[in-house]
C-alpha cells in the first residue's frame, strides 16, 4: 500500500489524458506535392503519399519519389492499392491504371485495364480477380487472363461508378444513379435506384459485414443488410463541410473534409461528430500506422503526423526517461525529481523533495517489497514505504537493477553486484570509504551503460557491445 506524506511526496495531478504531438511533412521534407490526396501503408509498412506531382514512398526517415520518368503515365495520383504479392497499384486522374512489383522499381501499365476518365477504386476479389471501376467509364474486371468491360450499355445504371466493393462473392456498384451488382456469373441486376443524380460519393466499407456509408449531394447514407439504405439524421451538417474521403480507422469511422478530419458516431439511424481530428485545414484522408499514430493528408499543406504520448500528465510539459512495470502498475521517470504511476486508466503524478541535489531527472525505478528505488543524475534515492522515509546516496552510477536481493550498478569502472541490505548499511552519502569498496569490487573494468534481465539472466550493456556478459543466479561470465 503507498502511503503519501506531505512532507516527503507532492501530488500534482492525478489526471490521465493525451497529449498529442503534431509534426507537419512538406515538400521541404521531400514529399513530392503538397497537394495530397491519400496516404496508404502497405504490407512492409511503408507509407505512400499519392499527390498532385506523383507518388512518395516514405520509409520513416527519407522519402522515394516516382514520377513520370519512373514508369508512371499520368503525376495526379489520387489512391495506392496492394494486392497479392504485395503489387502496388497507382490510381490516376487520367483513368490510366499502373503498378509496380514487389522488390522492383519500374512501374508498368495496366492498358487492359485503363479508362479514358478517373479511375474510382480498384478492388482484389477473395478468387484474385481484379475489379476497377472509373467515373465515367464503368467497370473493367480481370479474371486471370480474361478480361471484362460493363457498362450502362450492358446492363449498367450508369458508367459514372464511384465506389465496388464485394459482398457474398458479388461485386457491388456504386454509381451516381443507383446500386448495382455484378453477380458471380457475371449478369448485372439492379438494388437500387436513387431518386436524383447523386453525382460522385464519398464511400467506405465500415464493418465485416460488407456495410458501406456514402455521401451524396446531399445526405450520408448507410447500405446495409438486407440490401437496404437509410438515410442518416443530422448528415446534413456534415454535408456542408463538403466531405472529400471516408476512412475506417480500425472500428472507426473519419470523415475527411473541406475543414478538417474527424471520427464520427453512428447510432441507429443517426450520424455526429465524436472526436476532432485536425482542424482548419482541407483534408483528404486519414490513416493509422503500425504504431498507432495518425497521418493526415491535405490540400496544400503536405500531411500532418500526430503522435499520441497517452502518459503525460495533464499541464505538465515534462520529458519520460524510463519505464517500469510492477505488478499491476506502471512507473515513469520525468524529469526534476518528478515520477508519474499509472494504474489501469488513472495516471498519478508525484515529485521527489530535492534534498541537497539542483534538478534532477529520474533514469531508473524499481520496486522491492515495500521500498521504490530511484535512479537520478546525481546517485539514488530510496523510498521506504513503511518507514515513511526517504535516504539519498551517491554512488558512482550509470545505471542500475535491483535482482532478487541483489543490487548491480553499472559505471565507468564496470559494474558492481552488493546486497542491497549492505548498500542501505554501507553506501551513506559522502562516505568516501564505502564509496571506494564499491570501486574496487567492480567487475569487466568496461563502462556499462544497461543492465537488464532476460530468460532469468541479467544482460550488462557495455560499451563494446551487449550482451558483453551475463550474469546468471550461480555464476558471472
Amino acid at each position: 500500500m503507498r502511503i503519501l506524506l506531505t512532507s516527503f511526496l507532492l501530488i500534482v495531478s492525478h489526471v490521465f489524458c493525451q497529449d498529442i504531438i503534431r509534426q507537419q511533412i512538406e515538400t521541404s521534407d521531400g514529399l513530392s506535392s503538397d497537394i495530397v490526396y491519400q496516404v496508404f501503408q502497405d504490407e512492409d509498412k511503408f507509407l505512400w503519399f499519392s499527390t498532385e506531382l506523383g507518388v512518395s514512398k516514405y520509409n520513416g526517415f527519407e522519402f522515394i519519389n516516382y514520377g513520370f520518368s519512373d514508369g508512371l503515365p499520368d503525376n495526379s495520383i489520387y489512391e495506392i492499392k496492394e494486392t497479392s504479392n504485395k503489387v502496388k497499384w497507382f490510381l490516376s486522374g487520367s483513368g490510366d491504371l499502373s503498378y509496380l512489383k514487389a522488390n522492383s522499381q519500374k512501374i508498368h501499365s495496366e492498358d487492359s485495364l485503363s479508362f479514358d476518365s478517373f479511375i474510382s477504386e480498384l478492388i482484389e476479389l477473395k478468387n484474385n480477380r481484379i475489379v476497377v471501376s472509373s467515373f465515367g467509364g464503368g467497370v473493367k474486371i480481370k479474371d486471370h487472363n480474361r478480361y471484362y468491360h460493363f457498362t450502362k450499355e450492358n446492363g449498367l445504371l450508369s458508367d459514372f461508378v464511384s465506389f465496388i466493393w464485394e459482398r457474398n462473392n458479388n461485386v457491388y456498384l456504386l454509381s451516381s444513379k443507383g446500386i448495382s451488382r455484378i453477380n458471380e456469373d457475371y449478369s448485372i441486376e439492379v438494388v437500387f435506384k436513387f431518386n436524383e443524380d447523386i453525382h460522385f460519393a464519398r464511400s467506405c466499407v465500415i464493418n465485416s459485414n460488407q456495410d458501406v456509408l456514402f455521401s451524396s449531394k446531399k445526405h450520408i447514407y448507410y447500405f446495409g443488410a438486407n440490401d437496404k439504405i437509410t438515410q442518416l439524421k443530422n448528415s446534413e451538417n456534415i454535408i456542408q463541410k463538403t466531405v472529400n474521403k471516408i476512412n475506417l480507422i480500425e472500428n472507426r469511422i473519419a470523415i475527411s473534409t473541406n475543414i478538417g478530419s474527424f471520427f464520427i458516431e453512428l447510432s441507429n439511424d443517426s450520424i455526429r461528430i465524436q472526436e476532432s481530428i485536425i482542424n482548419d485545414v482541407a483534408t483528404t484522408s486519414v490513416l493509422k500506422d503500425h504504431e498507432n499514430n495518425l497521418w493526415v493528408t491535405t490540400i496544400g499543406k503536405g500531411a500532418y503526423h500526430l503522435q499520441y504520448n497517452i502518459y503525460k500528465p495533464v499541464g505538465v510539459r515534462q520529458k519520460s526517461y524510463c519505464f517500469n512495470r510492477h505488478k499491476d502498475r506502471l512507473y515513469i521517470g520525468y524529469e526534476n525529481f518528478a515520477y508519474g504511476v499509472k494504474s489501469q486508466s488513472n495516471l498519478s503524478y508525484y515529485k521527489i523533495p530535492k534534498n541537497n541535489y539542483s534538478v534532477q531527472n529520474i533514469k531508473s525505478i524499481y520496486n522491492s517489497d515495500d521500498t521504490t528505488w530511484f535512479l537520478i543524475d546525481g546517485g539514488i534515492v530510496i523510498q521506504f514505504e513503511k518507514q515513511n522515509r526517504i535516504q539519498y546516496y551517491r554512488p558512482p552510477s550509470r545505471t542500475f537493477y535491483l535482482y532478487g536481493k541483489d543490487i548491480l550498478f553499472g559505471s565507468s569502472f564496470g559494474y558492481t553486484s552488493l546486497k542491497t541490505s549492505f548498500f542501505l548499511d554501507s553506501l551513506q552519502l559522502d562516505n568516501k570509504s564505502s564509496i571506494k569498496t564499491f570501486k574496487n569490487n567492480a567487475k569487466l573494468k568496461l563502462t556499462t551503460n544497461s543492465i537488464a534481465s532476460y530468460d532469468n539472466n541479467v544482460l550488462i550493456g557495455t560499451e563494446k557491445g551487449l550482451p558483453h556478459s551475463f550474469k546468471s543466479k550461480n555464476q558471472t561470465y
